[in-house]
């Protein structure tokens, strides 16, 4: 008897030997490159991290932080990363046209953060103001939303200054105008003593969605299952950033980036709650994350009949619509 339970023990850890290496390959591991350091921008996923949630889902992330020379398309090319983030349409578009098989799967900023900030006083009252005055813009940006402002502002590239990732440039000149985030770039400038403007693109029209989640084709095709594992993983983490807790995600950035305060993560988060950005009344009916064929079609007829992109231009590809709209996430 003894023996036959022994027999009966040695097979089951047999069976359970082999069963454990197969649960272990068949979850997936992502490696997540965002697109910029760690910031509450991006709270969602730092949440998501920290309290396991894609463990909970079925994926292994490796969250990686983005930054200054760092190119996202480069690395999806050559697999060193799986997903990325992008910041607007506009780049996934291009991203196409320069021949790189990847998707947009979700879109975890309904409205685009990007703003241009000026001195208080220094009498601009609109971006139609700042047609022919100095601004200062990153590389990347000069492919996105730059051209739609050439286009329905009558901006000019001669109007571009290089834009050195940093405040102390604007700081000096009282006449500066320079790239920021709504979520950020206020609060730094009202640290070192400096009173001034946002000027919210989204505010004038520019419609383009904002922390866009690109995917390679290969994976949508090959592996679904993951990629939807890791977009409602993501928007689970956003619904416990914005509306439960934020303090492991917190803790989390500023162990990423020690420079991060508490002041800033506090006031970008409250702004990504007031403006609306990653939650709306769209997604509290389809959930975080959503995107929709009318406004990617929306924003870019407006692109084209700017000239942004030439006629004929399409999003065929660019983005698809398989891994969200699926309802909202319970709080």
């Amino acid at each position: 008897m003894k023996r036959k339970i022994n027999l009966a023990l040695a097979a089951s850890a047999c069976v359970l030997g082999a069963w454990l290496p197969q649960v272990a390959q068949a979850k997936e591991k992502i490696v997540f490159l965002t697109g910029w350091t760690a910031q509450a921008d991006y709270g969602g996923f730092y949440q998501a991290v920290a309290e396991g949630l894609y463990d909970k889902y079925g994926v292994t992330v490796e969250l990686r932080e983005g930054g200054p020379g760092i190119n996202a398309s480069q690395l999806l090319a050559a697999k060193a990363v799986d997903f990325a983030l992008v910041q607007s349409n506009d780049a996934v578009v291009n991203l196409r046209r320069a021949g790189a098989p990847v998707t947009a799967v979700a879109a975890f900023a309904q409205k685009n953060q990007q703003t241009l900030i000026t001195h208080k006083g220094n009498g601009i009252a609109s971006l139609a103001d700042m047609k022919g005055k100095p601004v200062m813009i990153s590389t990347g940006s000069a492919t996105t939303f730059w051209p739609w402002l050439r286009a329905k502002y009558g901006f000019s590239d001669t109007q571009i200054r290089k834009f050195a990732f940093s405040l102390a440039p604007f700081l000096s000149d009282p006449t500066a105008i320079q790239q920021g985030f709504v979520t950020s770039t206020e609060y730094l400038a009202a640290q070192q003593k400096a009173e001034t403007t946002s000027f919210l693109l989204a505010d004038y029209g520019y419609a383009s969605y904002g922390v866009l989640l690109v995917v390679p084709e290969e994976w949508i095709k090959t592996k679904p299952a993951a990629v939807q594992a890791f977009v409602d993983a993501t928007a689970e983490g956003w619904q416990r950033f914005l509306y439960g807790n934020p303090e492991p995600a917190m803790a989390l950035i500023k162990q990423r980036d020690p420079q991060m305060t508490d002041g800033l993560l506090k006031f970008a988060r409250e702004r990504l709650l007031s403006m609306n950005i990653v939650a709306d009344a769209t997604t509290a009916k389809l959930g975080i994350g959503a995107m929709s064929d009318q406004r990617w079609a929306d924003h870019m007829n407006v692109l084209v009949q700017e000239g942004v992109f030439p006629a004929g231009t399409d999003t065929k590809g660019a983005y698809t619509l398989q891994f969200v709209n699926r309802g909202p996430s319970p709080r």
